[in-house]
């Protein structure tokens, strides 16, 4: 054998070596359990900017593992649904395994869902969540928080238990929207305060 093709051989048998321990790494990784596991609900009406505070979340922007988005007064979360509500990501930090599962869920009055389909959807969510939620994420865009209805937050408090007030993290979206140099679009926010969401 010449020394080019010896040479040759070698590079090809580390090349080989290098794809089986990538491929044994990544049997391990999966195998074995995480460290830490979370389970996210995102919360909201259609346009609430639910699936871009899930994909933040994920660290998924404009990529096809992430949540479907659109400026589009039409939603989004029933396209995804139907192939799964759920999208996880991994982490490794300091030795340990993270993971975080992101779960959509329809909007209750404008997602264009039947009934029986949202209660679906609803349970499937639950399901999905097992053994959290850890938390929820409510959304509600900072310029329409008057047109939010608050009793929708008890509407889906009953397919969790009682457990939403004591788990919701409020995120307002759509902040960008707000041009006023001096704010007065935020007056809007002092009914907030009285709000029975952020009152629980």
């Amino acid at each position: 054998m010449s020394d080019k093709e010896d040479v040759k051989d070698q590079s090809l048998h580390s090349t080989n070596d290098h794809n089986e321990k990538t491929e044994l790494h990544e049997k391990h990784r999966n195998s074995q359990p995480h460290d830490v596991e979370f389970k996210v609900i995102l919360l909201g009406a259609t346009g609430s900017g639910k699936s871009s505070a899930g994909n933040v979340l994920l660290h998924e922007h404009g990529n096809e593992k992430g949540f479907k988005t659109s400026c589009f007064a039409k939603s989004e979360t029933e396209v995804s649904i139907l192939k799964s509500v759920k999208r996880s990501m991994e982490k490794n930090n300091v030795n340990k395994l993270y993971k975080i599962d992101i779960i959509d869920t329809p909007a209750k009055r404008d997602s264009g869902l039947p009934d029986w389909k949202f209660e679906y959807e609803m349970k499937e969510a639950k399901r999905l969540s097992s053994p959290g939620p850890h938390a929820f994420l409510l959304c509600i865009p900072a310029n329409e928080v008057s047109q939010y209805f608050t009793e929708d937050v008890d509407y889906y408090d009953k397919y969790f238990d009682g457990t939403l007030a004591e788990s919701t993290i409020v995120v307002f979206t759509r902040c960008d929207q707000f041009k006023s140099e001096n704010n007065l679009e935020f007056d809007s926010y002092r009914a907030m305060e009285q709000n029975h969401v952020l009152k629980k």
